[in-house]
């Protein structure tokens, strides 16, 4: 369990003009900007430093500070393109903490599966609990 204040400040980033779910905000790992309302039903993405999408989706649940779930499509890998999975995050305040928990649902997507297992997922999860810790993000992954 990380220690961090309170659901909202897990939930938003103050580096970011709007609120924005930090565990969106935390692909910066990857050079990466997100773009969308988070409106349920609203289409989501992430470009890269070339303005290419490389992730889309949409936004199938945003309750905040609680919970947001999306559908993940790889853009950036021709073979995962015909892929599409769920990503659900989940905060659970506990006293003075809370708890984050994500489940990328891959059932129809294994290919998909082995990338985002492969070093994916740490890498995200460390950029969104570093900056809460500490202030400061995780240098950019090449």
């Amino acid at each position: 369990m990380t220690k961090w204040s309170h659901n909202d400040r897990a939930w938003t980033t103050s580096s970011r003009p709007s609120p924005t779910p930090a565990a969106a905000s935390c692909w910066t790992a990857f050079n990466e900007t997100i773009h969308t309302d988070w409106k349920p039903g609203s289409e989501w993405y992430s470009t890269g430093p070339e303005g290419k999408r490389d992730v889309d989706g949409k936004v199938l649940e945003c309750d905040p500070p609680r919970r947001l779930v999306i559908t993940w499509h790889v853009l950036f890998d021709p073979e995962l393109s015909n892929e599409i999975s769920t990503v659900t995050y989940l905060i659970e305040k506990r006293g003075e903490l809370c708890k984050l928990s994500v489940r990328h649902d891959l059932a129809d997507a294994p290919k998909t599966a082995g990338q985002v297992n492969s070093d994916g997922w740490q890498w995200i999860l460390s950029n969104l609990k570093t900056p809460l810790e500490t202030g400061q993000p995780l240098p950019a992954q090449n």
